[in-house]
């Protein structure tokens, strides 16, 4: 189940409108709902929320996965700003 505190991640990580990128994640790594179709924003919204009691460990799992490559992204990004910056 996503916490508190890891809502709060999802959105400084992701921004506000966090789903569409997560749904894109999702769908590159083939995982769909039970129907066999992409995830909608309102079910990713509802997972994150907590609104619903049920848990989706795969997605959970793979929201996990992107907010550690957008963070390994935003480091990367960071150490290139700070090497330009020194160079002047």
């Amino acid at each position: 189940m996503i916490t508190i505190t890891l809502r709060k991640k999802i959105k400084r990580v992701l921004g506000a409108q966090y789903s569409q990128p997560i749904i894109e994640y999702l769908n590159s790594k083939l995982c769909f709902n039970s129907d066999g179709n992409p995830y909608s924003k309102e079910s990713i919204q509802a997972l994150v929320r907590a609104a619903n009691s049920r848990e989706n460990l795969v997605v959970e799992g793979h929201i996990l996965d992107l907010l550690a490559i957008k963070q390994r992204n935003g480091k990367k990004l960071k150490e290139k700003q700070s090497k330009v910056i020194k160079t002047k």
